[in-house]
Formats: C-alpha cells, structure tokens, sequence
C-alpha cells in the first residue's frame, strides 16, 4: 500500500509540473506573437540560418500579427518586417538552393511591399537584388537598369552603404560587359565612400575588384598592388572568399606573365580553400587553370587527372535554363503595374470629361453645334489612334512571341545535344584501352546522325563509329536509338557479323519498318570493329562503311570492303553482315 501511495503521489506532482509548463509555453508563445521585440530576435535568428521555412513560418506569424495590430508605430515596424523578411527568403534561395526564379519571385513580392508602403529602403534594397539576378544571367540590360534604380533610391535616402554597394554592383555589370573604363570608374568610386566608412568587407571587395579590372587591363604590377591589399584585408577579417579571390587573381597575373610555378602555388592554394568552402564555380575555374600548367609543363597525367575534376566541377555548376520563368514573372509584374496605371488615368480622365460635358452644357449653349462637330471629329481621330494602338500593340505581341519561340526551340536544340553527348562513351575509358589513339568527332550540325561507341567485354574492346539517316533532331533520335539497341546487341553477341544483325533488327523493330509502305525507312551505315589487344587480332564487320588499315612501313592504305547493306531502313530482317579477322602487327 505504501508503494501506490508514493507511485500515486509522484504521478500527480508530475502531472500539476507538466500543465505548469504548457501553460507558461502558451504565455510565451502568445507574448511572441504580440511582442516586436521577440519577432526582432526571430528576424535575426532566420537570417543567421538561412533556412527558408524559418523565414515562412516567421512570415506568417508578422502577417498574422499585421491585420490585428491597430497602433500605427507597430504597424509600420511589421510591414519593415514584412519586406525584410521577403527579401531574406529570396536571398536563401540564392545564395543557398541556387533557385533564381524562386528568388526573384521573393524579391518582386518584397519590392512590390515596398512600394505599397513607400518604404523606400526596401525598395532600392528589392532593386539591388532583382539587378543581382538579371547579372547572374548575363541580362546586363535590365541588370544595368535595377542597378541604377537601386544607386538613385539610395543617394535619395543618403544611405551611405546602400551607394558604396550599388556602385560596386553597377562596376561588376560593366565589368562583364568588358567595359572595363567604366567598371574601374565605379570600383573606384565605391572604395573611396568604404574608406570613409571604415567597412572592412567593403574595402577588401572593392580591391579585389580593382585589382581584377587591371588584370583585364593587362596593367600586372597594378593588378598585384590592389590583389595584395586585397589580401591583406581578408586575412584581417578572415574572409575565406575574399582570400580566395586575392590568390587566384595572383595566380592571374602570374600565369600571364609565365611564372608557372609561383601561378601553380597560388592556384593549389586556392583550389583547397575552395574545396573546404564547397566553392564550385573556383574549383572548376582553378582546376582548368592547373591543367593548362600542367600540359605546358608535360605533366599530362596530373594535367588529365586536373581536367577530369574540372569537367566534374563544371557539370555540377549552376545551371538550367531557368531565365526564362524568371522574366516571365517580372514581365507579368509590370504588366500588372501597367494596367492598373491605366485604369486609374483612364478614371481620371472620365471624371474630367463629365466636368468638361457639364461646363460645355451649362456655360456654351450657344454653341453646342460646333462643339459637337469638334467632339464628332475628337472621336474619329481618338478611334483612329486607337486602332494604330492596337496593330502596333499586336506586332510587338508577335514579335515578342516569335522571340520567345525561337529561344525555346534553340534552348531545346540546346539541350538535346547535351543528351547526345551523354549517350556517346567517356573519352578516357576509349584512351585508357587504347593509350596511343586519338578520336575526331566534327559532326557537321548542332544535331546530327553521327555517332561512335565504345565497349569493353571480357578481353576485348568493341569500338564503332557509324552514321545515322538525316539530319538534326530526327537524326539524334535515330542515334539514341542505335546507340542503345547497339549496346544490346553487344551484350548478347560477341561476334560482330551477328552483333549487327542483331541491331539490323533491332532498329527495323523499334521504328516499325516491317509494317507496311507508310513506315519508317530510316537507318544507318556502321563499321564495328572487336580488338584482342592481347593476340593483336582484329575482327571487322561493316554496314556500307569499310575499314582502313595503314601497316608499319608501308605506303599504301589496304581496305576492307563492308557488306553492301545498311543497318535498318530496306534491309531485310535475315540480312548476315560478314565478319573479317585481321592478324595486326605491332606499329600497325
């Protein structure tokens, strides 16, 4: 009995502790949500994590706490809130997720807030990062554009940082357009209001920029004076970025002026640096840099080896063609601006014409014969001007959508040739069976039916290089398909007379050839070779492609001659392919 007494009496002391604690929970909770001072302690928290559902979730609570809030001061703190918090989500998606057109959609909520508002800080910090966007993307029109909105706004609220930042932002935009007189300018300019300002970070980006322009301005002893102090400055904050950019644009300078080893050391530094921050883009740019070092150097294998890592990097860089969602967002911003502009001039101009009809009514009766002869002629003049309005309007329509078309079909031209080359073999897995071959591959378009393939079975590697009906995008097509029906047949067959036939029917299956007058006739002409590299014999079966062989010492070219046949289209389905066996000798 005495047990349950004590088990009974620590359950309910448990029980009152735990309803204690929820109710302080709620007081807590209901006190952040009323409280500015807690939403500011949140605002900072998010930013620090550059998490984006802390910065939804704090969202929520600021837009919660802004239709309930009746004090004006408080009000005004939540719509900053607001702003701010939109633009940190899209900031996230930047900088973190690499999702622009996410980005940009957090940036145009966050200006258009501004506006509403008139919180004019956070317009021309919106204008900052929308411009940050379109330079990202190579616009530098429209990035020019916000650039310049985003320095006028700040030199209207004498916001110090604000112009030292935008004038650095509109440097680097003429620095990608290589004009590079006006990005000095402005780099220049930025660094003297930092200097005053005594901000560190500022001044170590505004030499490193300087220091780059001079780079490009083939100005070395220049380029090394901004690059050194510009280290300087990293080291002092201990900026890994900064660090980075000072001893790569060093590696620069040093590789342009043929000091290969000093370039090496300051590139190796770099490439470490880069690879503990998970910088991409430096890897990728530095390991292309070593490569180069290394080939002028003859040290092919650590130049090979450089340049794998490059292309590793360079496929797994920011990508996609994503520009296009993003300028359809802010076109459709704008439109919306637009039309309501001309809603509200449209109202205005009703209730003035009301005015007008009535004065005209009330003060010129005398008249009214003649100014309706005016309005009659008002009428057709504005019913004139408006149809030149609307052709007008439609041309711009048509042109922009044949610019729209033309870019979607060579971003997929564009694409689709990506997805060839996948198909195609690793060039190092060719080398590495065969050290001292070389490969030349120019097809003649963007798309196109040529094609070759590699693979290694056993002890033996099967090579092919082959020509498929047509051109452009059907071709490619037609090249997926024999490169995959080809590699199935390779997997089933060893014998290269029946690996064709093998593909002869695969290919006449998959487009359906045998099924009447109106199918598919396309296909394709291929010479497939199977090399023992350890007896040196060759074995050769070919679809209208012959074979060539230049023997040691010799100074005529013997060829093989193919079966007189194609690979799908015409061919019938029991068509052999003859094989031939070549004793090769070394040199051969």
């Amino acid at each position: 009995m005495k047990q349950y007494f004590y088990f009974f009496r620590w359950f309910f002391i448990l029980i009152f502790f735990v309803l204690n604690f929820f109710k302080h929970l709620n007081s807590f909770a209901q006190t952040a949500k009323g409280d500015t001072s807690h939403v500011k302690i949140l605002l900072d928290s998010c930013k620090e994590q550059a998490n984006v559902q802390c910065g939804i979730n704090l969202l929520k609570i600021i837009q919660s706490n802004l239709s309930e809030v009746q004090n004006e001061k408080e009000k005004m703190f939540y719509q900053k809130a607001e702003i701010k918090t939109l633009r940190n989500i899209g900031n996230v998606y930047k900088n973190s997720m690499f999702d622009l057109p996410k980005a940009m959609e957090y940036y145009q909520m966050s200006r258009k807030k501004s506006e509403e508002t008139g919180d004019k800080l956070g317009l021309a910090a919106s204008f900052l990062n929308i411009g940050i966007i379109y330079s990202d993307l190579s616009d530098y029109t429209k990035a020019l554009e916000y650039q310049e909105k985003s320095l006028k706004m700040f030199r209207e609220i004498k916001d110090e940082m604000g112009i030292g930042i935008s004038l650095n932002n509109l440097g680097n935009t003429y620095k990608n357009q290589s004009n590079y007189s006006k990005a000095l300018e402005y780099f220049q300019n930025s660094l003297a209001i930092q200097q005053v300002r005594k901000d560190t970070f500022e001044i170590m980006t505004c030499y490193n920029n300087i220091g780059t322009i001079y780079e490009k301005l083939l100005n070395f002893s220049k380029a090394t004076e901004y690059y050194e102090t510009g280290l300087k400055y990293s080291k002092t904050i201990n900026n890994t970025a900064g660090i980075i950019q000072s001893l790569a644009g060093m590696g620069n300078v040093m590789l342009s002026t043929d000091k290969q080893k000093e370039a090496e050391k300051y590139y190796t530094e770099v490439l470490s640096l880069a690879t503990q921050s998970g910088d991409l883009f430096i890897q990728s740019e530095v390991t292309n840099s070593l490569k180069d070092i290394y080939e002028k150097q003859g040290r092919y294998k650590e130049a090979l080896a450089m340049y794998d890592k490059h292309i590793v990097m360079r496929d797994s860089i920011f990508s996609q063609n994503k520009s296009k969602e993003i300028a359809l967002r802010d076109a459709k911003y704008e439109s919306d601006k637009r039309e309501a502009t001309m809603q509200a001039v449209a109202e205005e101009e009703k209730q003035k014409a009301k005015v007008i009809i009535w004065s005209v009514v009330g003060g010129l009766l005398l008249v009214i014969a003649f100014s309706g002869f005016i309005l009659r002629s008002l009428r057709i003049t504005n019913k004139q001007k408006k149809i030149i309005e609307v052709q007008k309007t439609e041309v711009e329509e048509s042109k922009h959508i044949i610019e729209e078309k033309n870019k979607d079909i060579t971003d997929s031209i564009n694409y689709a040739k990506r997805i060839q080359k996948a198909m195609l073999p690793h060039r190092k897995d060719i080398w590495q069976a065969f050290p001292q071959s070389f490969l030349l591959f120019k097809p003649k378009a963007v798309l196109s039916g040529d094609f070759y393939f590699f693979h290694k079975k056993n002890n033996s590697s099967f090579i092919a290089v082959g020509d498929g009906t047509g051109h452009g995008i059907p071709a490619s097509l037609l090249v997926m398909i024999l490169l995959n029906k080809l590699e199935d047949a390779v997997s089933e067959s060893s014998t290269t007379s029946e690996i064709l036939s093998l593909l002869n029917i695969g290919v006449k299956t998959t487009l359906k050839q045998s099924e009447g007058e109106d199918s598919i006739r396309d296909g394709a002409d291929i010479a497939l070779c199977k090399v023992d590299t350890e007896n040196r014999i060759l074995r050769y079966a070919g679809a209208n492609r012959p074979i060539w062989i230049i023997r040691k010492g010799e100074k005529s070219v013997e060829e093989i001659k193919a079966t007189k046949k194609a690979i799908g289209g015409f061919t019938d389905d029991s068509q052999h392919f003859e094989t031939h066996e070549i004793q090769m000798q070394e040199g051969d």
